[in-house]
């Protein structure tokens, strides 16, 4: 015979909610942290050479317009 799970919790102290908050901000901002650090490799590794590519056409362009 299984007891029933619903085993009533106490509630937080004043420094378990301050832990719980400082853990969500923390997981928060790693969260942020990997969001930069993936569109920093985004824009190095492909818009960054593009628009290089595109300011060498635009050159040779211009040179050739004049």
């Amino acid at each position: 015979m299984s007891r029933p799970s619903s085993i009533s919790q106490r509630p937080l102290t004043l420094t378990e909610e301050l832990e719980k908050l400082e853990q969500s901000i923390t997981l928060t901002l790693q969260e942020i942290d990997h969001n930069f650090s993936q569109a920093h490799r985004i824009v190095t590794t492909s818009i960054l050479p593009l628009v290089e590519q595109y300011a060498e056409h635009s050159r040779d362009v211009w040179e050739g317009a004049k």
